[in-house]
């Protein structure tokens, strides 16, 4: 039997996502056990990268059938297709691919209903589906399903509740904010930080923080507020300097440049978004980067920078259209684009394209 230390060794030797054919090609990996940790390391590379995260997750459902050939723990079949499939269709959602995505979720679902298979494993795939109605702009649904994996986690046992709690209730937060009922949502990010380990669980630990960080800022007043955040975006910086150049990392400049901007540093925050864009438009992370103009172009607003805001708009507008990710945000940034152009600017018609484009979006962030 394969211990831990010796399936974490051979994750770590694969170069993926290059080499993620090669564990349906070597039987060495045809095991329960690496099953298990391979779907955690692509939840991993699609936090950071979705393009990534999606090549890795690619062969999860051909590597089960294959272990379900080769292993006698039959009894595992089931719960390993069903979180293979999970793996998929989230790295198909952050993707943009809603459509495979949920095909891939239907497949679970149905699985879910003919197998007999613990809590933990339908919690997991609830509120990924729950995620997945998020992006669909299906808020009801997603939060009662994120609803009903909470529930599940708070009825399971200790260790189950302390490695997968928090990830639900940063899901849940996430519903209730996009909902319009930001103090539940701050709720359950702080309790997913009380009971969320950063050590064992730091990806789940900083998406919590991050959302709970943004919202603080998105509602402070004044300076003395950033005390609330301060010890936050301390952890939120050394979890991200031991992680790859990802959308992540971009996150954490442009909510950088908010702060500095909102409390007098504007140049040093305009830098800063600006630097976030670039970075957004090189990894084609084209909601990121829409919204992130848009908050550049409130700075530029109100600044009285016109012309370098016509400019941003225009060519903000002009590269995610042609991308043809959205109709809809695409439709809401356009909007945003002429009114900047006929020099009728109101407050309005930020909120406006930053409405659509957020419910649009909610990729992701968990």
């Amino acid at each position: 039997m394969q211990s831990d230390q010796h399936i974490k060794r051979l994750i770590r030797e694969l170069c993926l996502p290059e080499e993620a054919d090669q564990v349906i090609q070597r039987p060495k990996y045809w095991t329960p056990a690496f099953c298990w940790l391979y779907f955690e390391r692509c939840d991993e590379l699609v936090f950071d990268d979705p393009q990534t995260g999606l090549q890795a997750a690619e062969v999860t459902p051909e590597l089960v059938e294959l272990v379900g050939r080769f292993s006698r723990s039959i009894e595992l079949r089931g719960p390993l297709q069903i979180r293979a499939l999970a793996v998929l269709g989230s790295a198909l959602r952050a993707f943009g691919d809603l459509e495979r995505s949920e095909e891939t979720y239907d497949k679970a679902l149905k699985l879910i209903k003919a197998e007999a298979v613990s809590g933990n494993d339908r919690a997991n795939l609830l509120f990924r589906v729950s995620v997945l109605r998020r992006s669909q702009n299906r808020l009801a649904e997603a939060l009662d399903l994120s609803d009903q994996s909470v529930a599940i986690y708070r009825d399971s046992t200790s260790d189950i509740r302390e490695r997968h709690l928090g990830e639900a209730l940063t899901i849940r937060g996430r519903c209730h904010q996009l909902l319009g009922n930001t103090a539940a949502a701050v709720k359950d990010w702080s309790e997913a930080l009380s009971c969320t380990d950063p050590r064992k669980r730091p990806r789940v630990h900083y998406a919590a923080s991050n959302n709970l960080v943004t919202s603080l800022v998105e509602g402070a007043a004044d300076p003395r507020s950033l005390s609330r955040v301060e010890s936050h975006l301390r952890q939120a910086r050394r979890f991200l300097s031991k992680r790859p150049r990802s959308v992540q990392k971009l996150r954490l400049i442009w909510l950088q440049g908010m702060i500095m901007i909102r409390f007098g540093s504007t140049r040093r925050g305009e830098v800063s978004l600006r630097s976030a864009r670039a970075g957004f438009i090189e990894m084609e992370a084209w909601f990121d980067m829409a919204l992130v103009s848009l908050e550049l172009g409130r700075y530029l607003y109100q600044s009285r920078q016109y012309i370098e805001l016509r400019t941003l708009a225009a060519e903000t507008c002009q590269i995610f259209s042609a991308q043809r990710c959205d109709e809809r945000a695409a439709r809401a940034l356009s909007v945003w684009k002429d009114s900047v152009a006929a020099h009728t600017i109101p407050a309005t018609a930020f909120a406006s394209a930053w409405r659509e484009l957020q419910k649009r979006a909610a990729l992701a962030s968990r």
